[in-house]
């Protein structure tokens, strides 16, 4: 991936916008911000779709890679 993209993700209760500029990105940081919900949205979005309540805007794929996908190679 080359470039920035921008990541808006949001449901009824909660929304993120932000940018990522690598291909994988980790999310660290302090306890109860907010980092497993984001996953979680994004995991349900890929799996649900609009079903799932969600909206997600991205010019490329979202996913959660965990279980045994978190060493896939794209």
């Amino acid at each position: 991936m080359k470039g920035s993209y921008r990541i808006t993700i949001s449901n009824a209760k909660v929304r993120y916008d932000f940018i990522i500029r690598r291909n994988i990105t980790i999310i660290k940081g302090d306890s109860a911000t907010g980092k497993t919900t984001l996953a979680e949205m994004v995991q349900e979005y890929y799996e649900s779709g609009e079903d799932s309540g969600i909206e997600l805007s991205c010019e490329k794929s979202c996913r959660v890679l965990g279980g045994r996908d978190w060493n896939m190679v794209p």
